[in-house]
Parts: C-alpha cells; structure tokens; sequence
C-alpha cells in the first residue's frame, strides 16, 4: 500500500480496516480466474498443437478468454478441412485479442468473440 507523505497513519489504518477483506476477497477471485485461464491455455494450446497460446488481457476480460479458450477446445477437431482448425496452428503463436491479425513472426490473433461458422469453409 502506497499513500502520500501527508497522509495520517490513522487514515492508513482505518482504510486497511475497512478495504483490506474486500480486496483479498478481489485477489482471491482474481487468482482463481487466472488459474482456470491457465488451464484453459493450456487445454486449447495442446488441442490445436500451438508451440504458444496467450491472451491480450489489455484487450480482453477474463470471462471473454475463458469463453474463447472454450471455443477453440470445442471447435479444434470440427472445422473444415477434414483435420479442423489444428493443421493452421500447428506449431504457431496465438493469441487471443480484440482483433484477427497475422503479425510478422507468424502470430496468429484471433478475435475473442470468433465463432466456428466463420471459418467453415462453403
């Protein structure tokens, strides 16, 4: 905790007091939305055999990635061609954002909100 040098310690104290369960409660719910996240990764990393999968978190909440994560797991083995999403992302960098991009080491963004249908091929 930080606080100005003009700040009284009794101020200190008292904010301590009557924030300080409620933002543990807030880390506390913090780290086990990012652990199921990092389980999520790592689920969608080995179902699309990603050397690397990330999420932009300045560009996506964590309920957004979780929901993505779920998609990719989900749809990994179901899109067109014959092999799924997979054979594109076989060994790649993706990452998981607010935008589709390609960036020039190969990093593949994908949109949160992607939908399988959008990659199904007519």
């Amino acid at each position: 905790l930080v606080a100005p040098l003009w700040v009284d310690g009794g101020e200190v104290v008292e904010f301590v007091r009557r924030y300080g369960e409620e933002a543990a409660g807030w880390r506390e719910r913090f780290e086990e939305r990012r652990l199921m996240i990092g389980e999520g990764v790592a689920q969608a990393r080995k179902a699309l055999g990603a050397a690397n999968l990330g999420v932009d978190f300045s560009a996506v909440s964590d309920s957004e990635a979780l929901a993505c994560l779920d998609r990719l797991v989900r749809s990994a083995g179901t899109l067109n061609p014959p092999l799924g999403l997979a054979p594109f992302t076989h060994g790649r960098t993706i990452r998981i954002g607010s935008e589709y991009s390609l960036g020039e080491d190969g990093t593949i963004t994908l949109r949160h909100d992607f939908e399988a249908s959008e990659w199904e091929m007519p």
